[in-house]
């Protein structure tokens, strides 16, 4: 499937089957997942938001056709302005820093991650940021409190913060990493 058959594809509403088996057919490179990070950064949001959506699903099930495009991936992590994307692109970035997943754990450590931290911070304490954002944001750093002395002790804070008048699901996990970072 070429760049405007898979545009074509992701142009209308997907439900999880669909998103799932577009993400399969990068296991046996029928989609390139090169053209997935591409399409995220696509003009019109529900397009770039489905690619997202897929993109994650691939990292989750076929990591290894993802491997490659680590590097890429983490460049243009701070260049994403649809929240939407986010969501997705911070789920990403907590898969690929959870030590559970060691088959990508060896490309992160040499990646100067600052100015994902940076942005990641941001997108935390954006006061429009949708709450599945803000609570994956803290998921990642969270992941990546150990690359800089200064960053769990700035997420505890910002945690803290965001507990006066934070969602339940930001209680939730706000309350869960405080308890971790002790």
């Amino acid at each position: 499937m070429n760049k405007s058959e898979l545009l074509h594809a992701i142009s209308t509403t997907l439900v999880k089957a669909k998103a799932e088996r577009l993400a399969a057919l990068t296991a046996n490179k029928e989609v390139s997942v090169s053209d997935l990070l591409e399409l995220t950064f696509y003009n019109q949001p529900d397009i770039a938001f489905r690619a997202a959506w897929i993109l994650e699903c691939v990292v989750r099930k076929y990591p290894e056709r993802f491997e490659s495009l680590i590097p890429e991936f983490l460049d243009r992590y701070i260049e994403q302005n649809n929240q939407s994307c986010q969501r997705h692109f911070t789920k990403i970035i907590t898969c690929i820093t959870d030590p559970k997943w060691s088959a990508m754990q060896h490309l992160v450590p040499h990646y100067n991650v600052e100015p994902i931290i940076e942005k990641t911070f941001e997108w935390l304490i954006d006061e429009k940021a949708p709450v599945a954002l803000q609570v994956n944001c803290m998921d990642v750093l969270f992941n990546l409190r150990n690359r800089s002395s200064w960053i769990g002790e700035e997420l505890r804070s910002q945690i803290l913060f965001l507990l006066h008048d934070g969602s339940p699901a930001v209680q939730s996990r706000g309350k869960a990493i405080l308890k971790k970072l002790k």
